[in-house]
């Protein structure tokens, strides 16, 4: 009996932690449906197999499991290899030419809110993802089919010299 138990917990505690991130197996424009379907953003992370960078992301802050839950909830999340015939369109159309970039994308315009570029450990990418994503739901009615391009712009370069002011003159 207390095995059984103990089993149940485990496979409870398993299936409500999703853990890495989960990249969806579908094209740019259906992740862009998808997402705006499900008030959601697109993570899109352009890698390549050459890349060093890229595949220390994956080993190790794609397997992170607080940012696999963050991205579960916020995003569709998209990895997309800039060697494949499909992956050199959407490159080219964001102008991607170092890697890894990684871009949080608004589905209703496909405009980009953020664009990271470099090894990012989970922790710079977490306070990052929240930075952009929480700071467009606060300032939107918490709804993401009520953002207007201009106003995500404008609500990101304030804000984003507010953060930088604070990052600069932190003691840490």
């Amino acid at each position: 009996m207390k095995l059984s138990l103990l089993t149940t917990f485990i496979l409870l505690s398993v299936l409500t932690t999703n853990g890495q991130v989960q990249f969806e197996d579908l094209s740019f424009s259906d992740a862009i449906a998808k997402a705006r379907a499900e008030h959601k953003f697109v993570f899109v992370d352009f890698r390549a197999d050459w890349c060093k960078p890229c595949i220390d992301m994956e080993k190790t802050t794609f397997q992170d499991t607080s940012i696999g839950n963050y991205l579960d909830k916020k995003a569709i999340s998209l990895k997309i290899d800039v060697d494949q015939v499909a992956g050199k369109k959407i490159k080219d159309r964001y102008q991607v030419n170092q890697y890894p970039t990684m871009l949080i994308i608004n589905p209703l315009d496909s405009s980009v809110q953020l664009r990271m570029i470099g090894f990012k450990p989970a922790y710079i990418l977490l306070g990052d993802l929240k930075f952009v994503m929480e700071e467009i739901d606060a300032n939107d009615s918490k709804s993401l089919p009520h953002l207007t391009l201009g106003t995500a712009k404008k609500s990101n370069k304030k804000h984003f010299l507010k953060r930088w002011f604070q990052r600069g003159t932190s003691p840490n």
